[in-house]
């Protein structure tokens, strides 16, 4: 693993961090106890995918640059498909979905989907292909 590789991962971890622990401060405060669970799954899940998926992504940015595009949608599909089978049942479960429920997936998504979107255009910066 390169030095560019060790600087944006340790980047992804430190603000899954800080935002992981302002959210649970946040739900804490609102007694948003029923949703840790699944609190710490989100976050765990969208951790992993979006470390997995960085990985995958900046192979295909030195291999086969055409792929990247297909990739990069095929994981962000691949997310969503995991969401439905894992957390949609428990936000579910009590009849409706409500807008605690909603952050606790999209707002660590969008933290990966942020990082996956920069690292690969600072990767395809370097290599010249914009």
């Amino acid at each position: 693993m390169t030095n560019f590789h060790i600087f944006w991962y340790l980047k992804l971890l430190i603000f899954y961090g800080i935002v992981f622990f302002f959210h649970s401060i946040f739900c804490e405060c609102y007694s948003f106890y029923f949703i840790l669970d699944s609190f710490k799954i989100s976050y765990l899940l969208n951790f992993l995918f979006t470390f997995l998926s960085v990985l995958i992504l900046l192979f295909f940015t030195n291999k086969k640059v055409e792929y990247l595009a297909f990739i990069f949608f095929l994981i962000s599909g691949l997310k969503f498909l995991v969401f439905f089978e894992i957390l949609y049942p428990v936000f579910k479960s009590d009849g409706e979905i409500k807008i605690d429920e909603i952050l606790t997936f999209f707002i660590p998504y969008s933290l990966g989907l942020i990082f996956e979107i920069l690292i690969v255009e600072n990767k395809l910066k370097k290599k010249n292909y914009n």
